[in-house]
């Protein structure tokens, strides 16, 4: 329809100029639809012919020729057809830009996540060295005071063993030593016998008073007598009591005797 509108024309000169026009071919450099949200493409220039497809914002296209203010486009899925010239670009719409760079951001966000991740691991991974660290330390402290106890407990045992030999020996000492006391202790009134029938009797105190009977030298004093010191007292207060009253009478007795004419001599004689 546009070639048979040019042919006619009756100015050859004219033609030729609308045809160079109609035949200006695009170069091949990525080209982009615009910002428009969605873009008609036509099978013919002007939007004229059937509506082919919809393009939308950010699409990349191929230009296959430009007639006018109109081009000739190649879509992605091999569509063709013509539209404005003014919703192609060869930059980038500010929408696609947009959202490249939230996709960018969005991958930079995960990386800076898992930076962090890998940080924070990095430092617990560290923070858990030290504290094992640490342990181990504690550890062989633990084990150095554990073999230190172990050689004091071997030291004082060997010390209670050696106690408890020496023990074990004086009580056997002991045992032995009672035996042959109550040996001696058996064999003692057997042999005192024919020493108690040679010894001489011991004077009996005046008649004034009686005196308890006294135990021979050679005699043992019962087991177990706990009245052996205290009637050896009584024996001595027994004694001097008699003395006290045979020396009382004798001299109750000299002054019945004597008469009283002769004490002046005596005393003069005294003098």
């Amino acid at each position: 329809m546009i070639m048979k509108g040019i042919f006619s024309f009756r100015s050859p000169a004219l033609a030729l100029l609308l045809l160079g026009l109609l035949t200006n071919t695009a170069s091949a450099e990525t080209t982009f639809i615009t910002d428009k949200v969605s873009v008609e493409l036509f099978s013919s220039t002007f939007q004229r012919g059937v509506l082919v497809t919809t393009v939308n914002s950010g699409t990349v296209v191929e230009v296959i020729e430009t007639d006018g203010d109109f081009s000739k486009i190649r879509t992605p899925d091999n569509q063709e057809g013509w539209l404005h010239r003014k919703y192609l670009s060869t930059e980038k719409p500010t929408q696609v830009s947009y959202l490249q760079l939230m996709a960018k951001h969005k991958q930079l966000e995960e990386e800076l996540e898992q930076l962090k991740s890998q940080s924070q691991n990095t430092a617990e991974a560290e923070k858990e060295k030290a504290i094992i660290h640490k342990i181990r330390g504690d550890l062989d402290q633990a084990k150095k005071t554990i073999s230190g106890l172990q050689s004091q407990l071997k030291q004082k045992t060997t010390a209670l063993e050696q106690s408890q030999q020496q023990l074990a020996a004086l009580e056997k000492q002991h045992q032995d030593s009672l035996k042959e006391l109550q040996t001696a202790k058996a064999e003692t009134p057997a042999t005192a016998a024919p020493e108690t029938a040679q010894e001489t009797p011991i004077a009996q105190p005046p008649a004034a008073v009686e005196a308890p009977a006294m135990r021979s030298p050679t005699q043992q004093p019962p087991a177990f007598d706990l009245d052996y010191p205290i009637a050896l007292k009584w024996l001595l207060v027994s004694a001097l009591l008699s003395i006290l009253i045979g020396g009382y009478l004798g001299y109750q007795w000299l002054d019945n005797k004597i008469p009283a004419v002769t004490y002046p001599a005596m005393l003069g004689f005294f003098q």
